[in-house]
């Protein structure tokens, strides 16, 4: 697979299927995107990092719901449906500012 220990970091990854975790035989991916090994630390920090927006998220959602549990109590239904409308509301006004902010496209003929 390398001649010397020079060539590790220069040499392609992927095409050899170097872990032996599935085969593309057929589609042929691995021929396509390769990798160097000098690349692994900026996917194990992308990972990193994705790792910490997820803990991020989980404890927003956490102080979220522990808020919600003290403003919006479940004797009052009115403010529930209220909350629910409103969340409505805001996901479609998002939705389509984003839709219509973006330019349409005509299709390519076949």
């Amino acid at each position: 697979l390398y001649e010397s220990p020079e060539n590790f970091l220069s040499s392609k990854m992927g095409v050899h299927r170097d872990f032996g975790l599935y085969s593309d035989d057929v589609v042929g991916i691995s021929k396509q995107f390769w990798w160097y090994a000098w690349e692994l630390p900026l996917f194990a920090s992308i990972g990193a990092v994705g790792g910490l927006i997820g803990a991020t998220f989980v404890r927003l959602n956490v102080m979220l719901t522990r808020w919600r549990r003290n403003v919006v109590p479940e004797g009052r239904k009115m403010w529930r449906v209220a909350e629910v409308v409103s969340i409505a509301m805001a996901t479609v006004s998002i939705c389509f500012v984003i839709t219509y902010a973006s330019p349409c496209r005509p299709l390519p003929s076949p």
